[in-house]
């Protein structure tokens, strides 16, 4: 349990110290079905780093990343991530848990938009899904990217083999003319 600056234990939300028990034993790295899918993704050859921060100013780590591509893969627990297919909200503490779960999708919608902006593309799976068609997303996003990424460095080399430069060099030479 944290403290606060004062050093004063804050009461936990928990109904019961039974409840509390149980979800400090909650795994939040390496769940089964995390596990799961980096096992169908190294399946098709892919390798990835685990549990990293895709952009080092945005305090969030992406479960699996793929720095090369751009890609970030979030692993979604339906309970914590109140998916709106099998989340449900406990009847104690209502009001807590419904604020803690709305904050958790604040956060992943805040998350996706910070990778975006940064030039990530975001894949979320949640719990429930099948692993071998999540692992297939992630594989065809990464070979999408991969691929995209290619065709801009190619045309950034055919632009240099010709003389002209990146965008960026064309446009200070014209404004230096």
């Amino acid at each position: 349990m944290r403290h606060d600056v004062s050093g004063v234990t804050p009461q936990s939300f928990a109904s019961s110290p039974a409840i509390r028990q149980k979800m400090q034993q909650q795994r939040r790295h390496d769940t089964a079905i995390e596990l799961a899918l980096r096992s169908e993704i190294f399946r098709h050859g892919l390798r990835y780093f685990v549990h990293r921060r895709p952009v080092a100013s945005v305090r969030r780590e992406a479960d699996i990343l793929f720095p090369g591509a751009r890609v970030a893969v979030f692993v979604d627990s339906c309970w914590w991530h109140a998916c709106h297919e099998h989340g449900t909200l406990p009847r104690s503490n209502r009001q807590w848990w419904k604020t803690k779960f709305d904050r958790t999708r604040q956060r992943d919608l805040d998350t996706n938009a910070r990778l975006k902006a940064a030039g990530w593309e975001v894949i979320r799976v949640w719990e429930h899904e099948n692993v071998v068609e999540a692992g297939r997303r992630v594989v065809t996003t990464v070979a999408a990217q991969r691929k995209a990424m290619s065709n801009d460095w190619d045309r950034q080399e055919l632009r240099r083999a010709r003389g002209q430069g990146s965008v960026a060099q064309r446009s200070q030479s014209a404004g230096a003319g």
